[in-house]
């Protein structure tokens, strides 16, 4: 019997050290920020509720903000007020939702905004009308072809695309600013 109980006690000091490791670079990323340059990193700062950006902004109308789901992967949607997300549903459901609707239900306790290494996030002012002339309509939400990603992409650029995964998304937006992405904490 003791060998399972030992397998548990490494896998916790396993998760541990990993987890250590990860705060240990997200610091990193914040203390060396203005002079930081990633090695062809698209993500400068990865949303992290472990260790959530130090710096924390108000949500800004045509802002992309995105939440942790089960822990497993982000959601993202389009700030279109200031206390106002439209996002697509797992249920299908365009929906216009706060702050604290867009993290209820979900694993996460922050939301997270995208901006630059200077702490400016990214506005896109013509994903407003294209986030509101969505709200209420219907989708056949899949995970890997009609997601968040791809709703959220089609309101910053008026084009319909597949976008299978967070890094997927995060790459485009790499592209669109070119500037790297730094996920900070909304100020709520």
């Amino acid at each position: 019997m003791p060998l399972p109980i030992f397998l548990l006690g490494a896998g916790v000091l396993g998760g541990l050290f990993i987890n250590e490791q990860h705060k240990k670079y997200l610091r990193k990323q914040d203390i060396d920020r203005l002079g930081y340059k990633s090695k062809n990193e698209v993500i400068a700062r990865s949303p992290s509720d472990l260790l959530p950006s130090s710096k924390a902004h108000k949500m800004i109308p045509g802002a992309v903000v995105c939440c942790h789901v089960y822990g497993g992967f982000e959601h993202t949607g389009i700030v279109i007020e200031d206390d106002l997300i439209i996002e697509l549903h797992g249920s299908g459901l365009v929906k216009g939702v706060s702050a604290k609707r867009f993290l209820s239900s979900r694993s996460g306790e922050n939301i997270f905004i995208a901006c630059n290494k200077s702490g400016h996030a990214f506005t896109f002012c013509d994903a407003i009308p294209r986030a509101q002339q969505e709200l209420y309509k219907y989708y056949d939400y899949s995970l890997f072809e009609c997601n968040c990603y791809s709703h959220s992409w089609s309101c910053i650029t008026g084009t319909v695309g597949k976008i299978k995964s967070f890094d997927d998304f995060n790459l485009n937006l790499y592209r669109l600013t070119q500037e790297e992405i730094y996920w900070d904490r909304v100020a709520l």
